[in-house]
Protein backbone atom coordinates (compact mmCIF):
# COMPACT_ATOMS: atom_id res chain seq x y z
CA UNK A 1 0.00 0.00 0.00
CA UNK A 2 1.33 3.45 -1.00
CA UNK A 3 2.04 5.71 1.95
CA UNK A 4 2.32 9.53 1.63
CA UNK A 5 4.37 11.65 4.03
CA UNK A 6 1.85 14.37 4.89
CA UNK A 7 4.50 16.71 6.31
CA UNK A 8 6.60 16.61 3.16
CA UNK A 9 3.52 17.14 0.96
CA UNK A 10 2.51 20.23 2.91
CA UNK A 11 6.07 21.60 2.68
CA UNK A 12 6.12 21.15 -1.11
CA UNK A 13 2.72 22.82 -1.49
CA UNK A 14 3.88 25.75 0.67
CA UNK A 15 7.05 26.23 -1.39
CA UNK A 16 5.09 26.19 -4.65
CA UNK A 17 2.62 28.68 -3.19
CA UNK A 18 5.34 31.09 -2.14
CA UNK A 19 7.51 31.01 -5.26
CA UNK A 20 5.14 30.11 -8.08
CA UNK A 21 1.71 31.05 -6.79
CA UNK A 22 1.72 34.60 -8.18
CA UNK A 23 2.87 33.51 -11.66
CA UNK A 24 0.17 30.83 -11.73
CA UNK A 25 -2.74 33.04 -10.71
CA UNK A 26 -1.67 36.57 -11.71
CA UNK A 27 0.44 38.29 -14.42
CA UNK A 28 2.61 41.36 -14.33
CA UNK A 29 1.26 44.53 -15.99
CA UNK A 30 3.41 45.76 -18.86
CA UNK A 31 5.10 49.17 -18.51
CA UNK A 32 3.11 50.34 -15.49
CA UNK A 33 3.74 54.01 -14.54
CA UNK A 34 2.41 56.50 -11.99
CA UNK A 35 3.24 60.03 -13.20
CA UNK A 36 2.70 62.90 -10.72
CA UNK A 37 2.67 66.57 -11.73
CA UNK A 38 3.98 67.54 -8.23
CA UNK A 39 6.57 65.54 -6.25
CA UNK A 40 6.86 68.01 -3.36
CA UNK A 41 5.94 66.76 0.09
CA UNK A 42 2.47 67.60 1.43
CA UNK A 43 1.39 69.17 -1.89
CA UNK A 44 -1.73 68.12 -3.88
CA UNK A 45 -0.87 66.31 -7.12
CA UNK A 46 -2.58 64.87 -10.19
CA UNK A 47 -1.79 61.21 -10.98
CA UNK A 48 -1.52 59.69 -14.46
CA UNK A 49 -1.44 55.87 -14.50
CA UNK A 50 -0.42 54.09 -17.71
CA UNK A 51 -0.06 50.33 -18.33
CA UNK A 52 -0.72 47.51 -20.80
CA UNK A 53 -2.84 44.58 -19.66
CA UNK A 54 -1.47 41.04 -19.77
CA UNK A 55 -4.87 39.40 -19.25
CA UNK A 56 -8.41 40.35 -20.26
CA UNK A 57 -10.33 42.29 -17.62
CA UNK A 58 -13.74 40.66 -18.04
CA UNK A 59 -17.07 42.16 -17.06
CA UNK A 60 -17.58 41.92 -13.32
CA UNK A 61 -13.84 41.98 -12.52
CA UNK A 62 -12.12 44.81 -10.62
CA UNK A 63 -9.04 46.99 -11.01
CA UNK A 64 -7.78 48.38 -7.69
CA UNK A 65 -5.15 51.10 -7.18
CA UNK A 66 -3.65 51.03 -3.67
CA UNK A 67 -1.84 54.19 -2.53
CA UNK A 68 0.90 53.85 0.10
CA UNK A 69 0.23 55.04 3.62
CA UNK A 70 0.67 58.80 3.82
CA UNK A 71 -1.13 59.66 0.58
CA UNK A 72 -4.40 61.46 1.38
CA UNK A 73 -7.37 60.55 -0.89
CA UNK A 74 -10.03 62.27 1.21
CA UNK A 75 -12.72 64.07 -0.76
CA UNK A 76 -12.16 62.33 -4.13
CA UNK A 77 -15.25 61.16 -6.01
CA UNK A 78 -16.12 59.38 -9.24
CA UNK A 79 -15.82 62.71 -11.12
CA UNK A 80 -12.11 62.87 -10.15
CA UNK A 81 -11.22 59.76 -12.23
CA UNK A 82 -11.22 58.99 -15.97
CA UNK A 83 -10.25 55.66 -17.56
CA UNK A 84 -9.54 55.03 -21.26
CA UNK A 85 -9.06 51.75 -23.15
CA UNK A 86 -6.83 52.16 -26.26
CA UNK A 87 -7.81 55.83 -26.46
CA UNK A 88 -11.56 55.16 -26.00
CA UNK A 89 -12.93 56.84 -22.88
CA UNK A 90 -15.06 54.44 -20.75
CA UNK A 91 -18.10 56.00 -19.09
CA UNK A 92 -17.95 56.08 -15.30
CA UNK A 93 -20.44 56.26 -12.42
CA UNK A 94 -20.41 55.75 -8.69
CA UNK A 95 -22.11 52.35 -9.14
CA UNK A 96 -23.08 49.83 -11.84
CA UNK A 97 -26.84 50.42 -11.56
CA UNK A 98 -27.01 52.28 -14.89
CA UNK A 99 -25.48 51.74 -18.32
CA UNK A 100 -22.03 53.09 -17.42
CA UNK A 101 -19.13 50.76 -18.16
CA UNK A 102 -17.03 51.43 -15.03
CA UNK A 103 -18.18 51.81 -11.41
CA UNK A 104 -15.77 53.94 -9.36
CA UNK A 105 -15.68 53.74 -5.54
CA UNK A 106 -13.09 55.55 -3.39
CA UNK A 107 -11.91 54.16 -0.06
CA UNK A 108 -9.09 54.94 2.34
CA UNK A 109 -5.95 55.19 0.23
CA UNK A 110 -7.47 53.13 -2.59
CA UNK A 111 -9.91 53.29 -5.49
CA UNK A 112 -11.81 50.31 -6.88
CA UNK A 113 -12.90 50.29 -10.55
CA UNK A 114 -15.51 47.61 -11.30
CA UNK A 115 -16.17 46.65 -14.95
CA UNK A 116 -19.96 46.71 -14.93
CA UNK A 117 -21.55 43.41 -16.07
CA UNK A 118 -23.60 43.57 -19.25
CA UNK A 119 -22.46 47.06 -20.29
CA UNK A 120 -19.67 46.12 -22.72
CA UNK A 121 -16.75 47.56 -20.78
CA UNK A 122 -14.41 44.55 -20.87
CA UNK A 123 -10.74 45.40 -21.45
CA UNK A 124 -8.93 42.93 -23.70
CA UNK A 125 -5.44 41.59 -23.10
CA UNK A 126 -2.78 43.84 -24.63
CA UNK A 127 -4.88 46.99 -24.26
CA UNK A 128 -3.24 50.30 -23.36
CA UNK A 129 -5.03 51.68 -20.31
CA UNK A 130 -4.74 55.32 -19.16
CA UNK A 131 -6.22 56.48 -15.83
CA UNK A 132 -6.33 60.21 -14.96
CA UNK A 133 -6.92 61.17 -11.32
CA UNK A 134 -7.44 64.74 -10.09
CA UNK A 135 -7.97 67.88 -12.12
CA UNK A 136 -7.01 65.98 -15.29
CA UNK A 137 -10.34 64.09 -15.19
CA UNK A 138 -12.69 65.92 -17.58
CA UNK A 139 -14.66 63.29 -19.52
CA UNK A 140 -17.65 62.22 -17.39
CA UNK A 141 -17.50 64.94 -14.76
CA UNK A 142 -14.98 67.64 -13.91
CA UNK A 143 -12.26 66.65 -11.47
CA UNK A 144 -12.01 69.06 -8.54
CA UNK A 145 -9.84 67.26 -5.94
CA UNK A 146 -6.24 66.01 -6.04
CA UNK A 147 -4.39 63.45 -3.90
CA UNK A 148 -2.18 65.07 -1.25
CA UNK A 149 1.40 63.79 -1.16
CA UNK A 150 2.92 62.40 2.04
CA UNK A 151 6.20 63.59 3.56
CA UNK A 152 9.45 63.20 1.69
CA UNK A 153 10.58 59.62 1.10
CA UNK A 154 10.13 56.59 -1.16
CA UNK A 155 6.68 55.01 -1.43
CA UNK A 156 5.22 52.02 -3.30
CA UNK A 157 1.80 52.21 -4.94
CA UNK A 158 0.29 49.03 -6.36
CA UNK A 159 -2.26 47.94 -8.95
CA UNK A 160 -4.19 44.76 -8.16
CA UNK A 161 -7.71 43.41 -8.53
CA UNK A 162 -9.62 40.36 -9.73
CA UNK A 163 -8.62 41.00 -13.37
CA UNK A 164 -5.48 38.91 -12.57
CA UNK A 165 -2.83 41.55 -13.38
CA UNK A 166 -0.62 43.23 -10.77
CA UNK A 167 2.17 45.79 -10.56
CA UNK A 168 4.20 47.67 -7.95
CA UNK A 169 5.19 51.28 -8.71
CA UNK A 170 7.78 53.18 -6.64
CA UNK A 171 7.21 56.94 -6.19
CA UNK A 172 9.78 59.34 -4.67
CA UNK A 173 8.51 62.40 -2.77
CA UNK A 174 10.99 65.23 -2.18
CA UNK A 175 11.04 68.40 -0.09
CA UNK A 176 11.24 70.82 -2.98
CA UNK A 177 10.29 70.12 -6.61
CA UNK A 178 10.54 73.65 -7.90
CA UNK A 179 13.40 76.12 -8.12
CA UNK A 180 12.95 79.85 -7.78
CA UNK A 181 15.07 81.71 -10.35
CA UNK A 182 15.62 85.46 -10.18
CA UNK A 183 17.34 87.65 -12.75
CA UNK A 184 18.32 91.27 -13.11
CA UNK A 185 17.24 92.91 -16.36
CA UNK A 186 19.83 95.26 -17.92
CA UNK A 187 18.95 98.89 -18.34
CA UNK A 188 17.05 99.99 -21.42
CA UNK A 189 15.84 103.21 -22.99
CA UNK A 190 13.33 103.60 -20.17
CA UNK A 191 16.12 103.75 -17.52
CA UNK A 192 15.04 100.62 -15.59
CA UNK A 193 17.49 99.44 -12.88
CA UNK A 194 20.38 97.21 -13.90
CA UNK A 195 23.03 95.21 -12.11
CA UNK A 196 26.71 96.09 -12.24
CA UNK A 197 28.26 94.51 -15.36
CA UNK A 198 31.06 91.99 -14.90
CA UNK A 199 33.30 93.85 -17.34
CA UNK A 200 33.17 97.62 -17.52
CA UNK A 201 32.73 98.88 -21.06
CA UNK A 202 35.58 100.99 -22.47
CA UNK A 203 35.21 104.72 -22.19
CA UNK A 204 35.29 106.39 -25.57
CA UNK A 205 35.88 110.14 -25.67
CA UNK A 206 34.45 111.82 -28.74
CA UNK A 207 36.58 114.54 -30.32
CA UNK A 208 35.45 118.09 -29.76
CA UNK A 209 33.26 119.32 -32.61
CA UNK A 210 34.91 121.72 -35.03
CA UNK A 211 33.68 125.30 -34.74
CA UNK A 212 31.01 126.14 -37.25
CA UNK A 213 32.05 128.77 -39.81
CA UNK A 214 30.40 132.13 -39.37
CA UNK A 215 28.46 132.91 -42.54
CA UNK A 216 29.26 136.16 -44.28
CA UNK A 217 26.53 138.75 -44.04
CA UNK A 218 24.19 138.75 -47.01
CA UNK A 219 24.43 141.81 -49.27
CA UNK A 220 21.71 144.29 -48.81
CA UNK A 221 19.10 144.20 -51.63
CA UNK A 222 18.88 147.14 -53.98
CA UNK A 223 16.12 149.60 -53.09
CA UNK A 224 13.00 148.66 -54.99
CA UNK A 225 10.35 150.67 -53.20
CA UNK A 226 10.25 153.36 -55.95
CA UNK A 227 10.03 150.70 -58.72
CA UNK A 228 7.13 148.93 -57.00
CA UNK A 229 5.30 152.26 -56.53
CA UNK A 230 5.84 153.20 -60.19
CA UNK A 231 4.56 149.82 -61.43
CA UNK A 232 1.43 150.12 -59.28
CA UNK A 233 0.71 153.57 -60.78
CA UNK A 234 0.47 152.10 -64.31
CA UNK A 235 -1.81 149.24 -63.16
CA UNK A 236 0.68 146.34 -63.28
CA UNK A 237 0.79 143.85 -60.43
CA UNK A 238 3.78 144.41 -58.20
CA UNK A 239 6.28 141.53 -58.45
CA UNK A 240 7.38 139.95 -55.20
CA UNK A 241 10.87 139.00 -56.41
CA UNK A 242 14.00 140.83 -55.27
CA UNK A 243 15.23 142.82 -58.27
CA UNK A 244 18.92 142.34 -59.13
CA UNK A 245 21.33 145.27 -59.07
CA UNK A 246 23.10 144.08 -62.25
CA UNK A 247 21.77 142.46 -65.48
CA UNK A 248 21.72 138.59 -65.40
CA UNK A 249 23.58 136.57 -67.99
CA UNK A 250 20.40 134.66 -69.05
CA UNK A 251 16.72 135.50 -68.95
CA UNK A 252 14.65 133.19 -66.69
CA UNK A 253 10.86 133.17 -66.44
CA UNK A 254 9.26 133.75 -63.05
CA UNK A 255 7.43 130.91 -61.29
CA UNK A 256 3.69 130.61 -62.17
CA UNK A 257 2.62 131.32 -58.62
CA UNK A 258 4.26 134.80 -58.76
CA UNK A 259 1.75 136.09 -61.31
CA UNK A 260 -1.85 136.34 -60.04
CA UNK A 261 -4.64 134.58 -61.93
CA UNK A 262 -6.30 137.85 -63.00
CA UNK A 263 -3.06 138.98 -64.57
CA UNK A 264 -2.72 135.66 -66.45
CA UNK A 265 -6.27 136.07 -67.73
CA UNK A 266 -5.33 139.52 -69.08
CA UNK A 267 -2.57 138.11 -71.34
CA UNK A 268 -4.57 135.36 -73.12
CA UNK A 269 -4.76 137.71 -76.12
CA UNK A 270 -1.91 137.20 -78.61
CA UNK A 271 -0.98 140.89 -78.45
CA UNK A 272 0.79 142.33 -75.43
CA UNK A 273 -1.28 144.44 -73.03
CA UNK A 274 -1.42 148.12 -74.04
CA UNK A 275 -0.14 149.10 -70.60
CA UNK A 276 3.37 148.07 -71.65
CA UNK A 277 3.54 150.54 -74.55
CA UNK A 278 6.26 153.19 -74.50
CA UNK A 279 3.71 156.01 -74.35
CA UNK A 280 2.09 154.70 -71.21
CA UNK A 281 5.36 153.88 -69.51
CA UNK A 282 7.16 157.18 -70.48
CA UNK A 283 5.69 159.34 -67.68
CA UNK A 284 6.75 156.72 -65.16
CA UNK A 285 10.25 156.20 -66.49
CA UNK A 286 11.28 159.66 -65.38
CA UNK A 287 10.55 158.73 -61.77
CA UNK A 288 12.34 155.32 -61.84
CA UNK A 289 15.95 155.20 -60.69
CA UNK A 290 18.53 154.03 -63.23
CA UNK A 291 19.12 150.73 -61.37
CA UNK A 292 15.39 149.75 -61.77
CA UNK A 293 15.06 150.35 -65.53
CA UNK A 294 16.67 147.03 -66.42
CA UNK A 295 14.42 145.11 -64.01
CA UNK A 296 11.33 146.65 -65.53
CA UNK A 297 12.57 145.67 -68.99
CA UNK A 298 13.05 142.09 -67.73
CA UNK A 299 9.50 142.10 -66.44
CA UNK A 300 8.26 143.46 -69.78
CA UNK A 301 10.18 140.77 -71.72
CA UNK A 302 8.74 138.12 -69.40
CA UNK A 303 5.22 139.18 -70.36
CA UNK A 304 6.04 138.85 -74.07
CA UNK A 305 7.60 135.42 -73.43
CA UNK A 306 4.46 134.24 -71.61
CA UNK A 307 2.36 135.57 -74.51
CA UNK A 308 4.44 133.57 -77.00
CA UNK A 309 4.11 130.43 -74.89
CA UNK A 310 0.34 130.91 -74.66
CA UNK A 311 0.10 131.32 -78.42
CA UNK A 312 2.18 128.16 -78.88
CA UNK A 313 -0.16 126.23 -76.57
CA UNK A 314 -3.18 127.50 -78.55
CA UNK A 315 -1.55 126.41 -81.81
CA UNK A 316 -0.79 122.97 -80.38
CA UNK A 317 -4.38 122.62 -79.19
CA UNK A 318 -5.71 123.59 -82.62
CA UNK A 319 -3.39 121.14 -84.35
CA UNK A 320 -4.38 118.41 -81.92
CA UNK A 321 -8.11 119.04 -82.53
CA UNK A 322 -7.51 118.97 -86.27
CA UNK A 323 -5.59 115.71 -86.03
CA UNK A 324 -8.28 114.14 -83.86
CA UNK A 325 -10.97 115.28 -86.31
CA UNK A 326 -9.08 113.77 -89.27
CA UNK A 327 -8.54 110.54 -87.34
CA UNK A 328 -12.24 110.36 -86.44
CA UNK A 329 -13.29 110.92 -90.05
CA UNK A 330 -10.87 108.24 -91.26
CA UNK A 331 -12.08 105.84 -88.55
CA UNK A 332 -15.72 106.41 -89.50
CA UNK A 333 -14.90 105.87 -93.16
CA UNK A 334 -12.98 102.68 -92.38
CA UNK A 335 -15.81 101.35 -90.19
CA UNK A 336 -18.36 102.18 -92.92
CA UNK A 337 -16.31 100.37 -95.57
CA UNK A 338 -15.88 97.40 -93.27
CA UNK A 339 -19.63 97.28 -92.61
CA UNK A 340 -20.37 97.38 -96.36
CA UNK A 341 -17.86 94.63 -97.08
CA UNK A 342 -19.19 92.52 -94.24
CA UNK A 343 -22.80 92.97 -95.41
CA UNK A 344 -21.83 92.05 -98.96
CA UNK A 345 -19.96 88.98 -97.77
CA UNK A 346 -22.87 87.86 -95.59
CA UNK A 347 -25.33 88.41 -98.45
CA UNK A 348 -23.24 86.35 -100.84
CA UNK A 349 -22.84 83.63 -98.24
CA UNK A 350 -26.59 83.53 -97.64
CA UNK A 351 -27.32 83.34 -101.37
CA UNK A 352 -24.78 80.56 -101.85
CA UNK A 353 -26.19 78.68 -98.86
CA UNK A 354 -29.76 78.96 -100.17
CA UNK A 355 -28.65 77.79 -103.61
CA UNK A 356 -26.73 74.86 -102.12
CA UNK A 357 -29.68 73.84 -99.95
CA UNK A 358 -32.04 74.07 -102.97
CA UNK A 359 -29.73 71.92 -105.10
CA UNK A 360 -29.41 69.39 -102.28
CA UNK A 361 -33.19 69.23 -101.92
CA UNK A 362 -33.63 68.66 -105.64
CA UNK A 363 -31.00 65.93 -105.72
CA UNK A 364 -32.48 64.26 -102.65
CA UNK A 365 -36.02 64.33 -104.14
CA UNK A 366 -34.76 62.87 -107.40
CA UNK A 367 -32.88 60.10 -105.59
CA UNK A 368 -35.91 59.25 -103.45
CA UNK A 369 -38.13 59.16 -106.55
CA UNK A 370 -35.76 56.82 -108.37
CA UNK A 371 -35.47 54.59 -105.31
CA UNK A 372 -39.25 54.43 -104.95
CA UNK A 373 -39.73 53.47 -108.60
CA UNK A 374 -37.04 50.81 -108.44
CA UNK A 375 -38.53 49.42 -105.23
CA UNK A 376 -42.04 49.23 -106.73
CA UNK A 377 -40.66 47.48 -109.84
CA UNK A 378 -38.73 44.99 -107.71
CA UNK A 379 -41.77 44.24 -105.54
CA UNK A 380 -43.90 43.75 -108.65
CA UNK A 381 -41.41 41.32 -110.19
CA UNK A 382 -41.20 39.42 -106.92
CA UNK A 383 -45.01 39.15 -106.72
CA UNK A 384 -45.20 37.87 -110.30
CA UNK A 385 -42.53 35.26 -109.62
CA UNK A 386 -44.30 34.15 -106.46
CA UNK A 387 -47.62 33.83 -108.33
CA UNK A 388 -45.94 31.78 -111.07
CA UNK A 389 -44.35 29.53 -108.43
CA UNK A 390 -47.68 29.00 -106.70
CA UNK A 391 -49.35 28.23 -110.01
CA UNK A 392 -46.69 25.70 -111.04
CA UNK A 393 -46.75 24.06 -107.64
CA UNK A 394 -50.53 23.78 -107.72
CA UNK A 395 -50.44 22.24 -111.23
CA UNK A 396 -47.82 19.73 -110.11
CA UNK A 397 -49.94 18.69 -107.14
CA UNK A 398 -53.08 18.26 -109.31
CA UNK A 399 -51.17 16.24 -111.89
CA UNK A 400 -49.75 13.91 -109.29
CA UNK A 401 -53.21 13.26 -107.83
CA UNK A 402 -54.67 12.01 -111.10
CA UNK A 403 -51.81 9.88 -112.28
Amino acid sequence: MLQINTYKLKTIILIFSLFFGQSVFASQLIGAQDILDRLQANQPANHLFKFKTANTATEGSTIIINFATGFNTNGLTEDDLDIADDGLELSTASSCTGTEKIGVVWGTNLVTMTICPGDGGAILAGSNVVINIGLLAKQFGLGATRIVNPGSGSYTNSITGTFNDTSLIVVSIINQDRMVVSATVPTNSFNTPQSTPLISPPVVTAPAPAPEPVPAPAPEPAPVEKIVAAVKEVGLPAPSLDLPSSPPETLSLPSPEILPQEFLDSIIDTTPPPLISSDSIAPVMTNIPSEGVFSLNVFNNTIFAVTDITQGVVNIAQNTISAITDLAEKSISAVTDLAKDTFSTVTNLAENSISAVSDLAKDTFSAVTDLTENTISAVTDTAKAAATLVKDTFNSIITSLFE
